[in-house]
């Protein structure tokens, strides 16, 4: 499934919740569904997509770059992240916070769509030699990001399943 045809997976989805549904926190430490898909539109905004520009804007230059860590290797291998939890830092900078609309959703899924099919024309042309370091990964050029993008909302299918399941969907 292309990192496209992931994102409508979940635009689709989107329109069978409610506002009410996408808020329902499963407990104090879980996200609720409108959180997950807040988490994804700002890593892929913030992160990923920005890491991308910034392996294209420095064209065949290569600032001191590792490799990637064993993870990084490993989920590049198997073209997805491991079917288990991975914890990031439980901070309030890292928790996303809830949707107060669904159509806010709804327009910023929209707009990463848009600019992840802006750059999926363009990703192949730029150079493999560039790269932006990963916290969790390592060192990844411009191509790896891109589908970082599929392989992090393959990754949390597994959560939006666990909350459907858990509102009787």
């Amino acid at each position: 499934m292309s990192e496209l045809e992931i994102i409508d997976v979940y635009r689709h989805a989107l329109q069978g919740y409610t506002i009410e549904q996408l808020q329902l926190k499963p407990s104090e430490h879980e996200w609720s569904l409108g959180q997950m898909y807040n988490h994804l539109i700002n890593i892929t905004v913030g992160t990923q997509l920005r890491a991308i520009e910034e392996c294209a804007s420095l064209g065949e230059q290569q600032p001191q770059a590792s490799a990637k860590t064993e993870g990084g290797e490993e989920i590049f291998q198997l073209g997805g992240f491991p079917p288990v939890k991975l914890k990031g830092p439980n901070t309030p900078e890292f928790t996303p916070r809830n949707p107060e609309t669904k159509e806010e959703l709804v327009a910023a899924l929209d707009q990463v769509r848009e600019k992840v099919e802006a750059w999926s024309s363009r990703i192949s042309d730029i150079s493999p030699i560039p790269k932006v370091e990963h916290r969790r990964w390592g060192w990844l050029n411009a191509q790896e990001w891109f589908r970082l993008i599929g392989m992090h909302y393959r990754h949390h299918l597994m959560q939006k399943g666990e909350l459907d399941q858990r509102l009787g969907l």
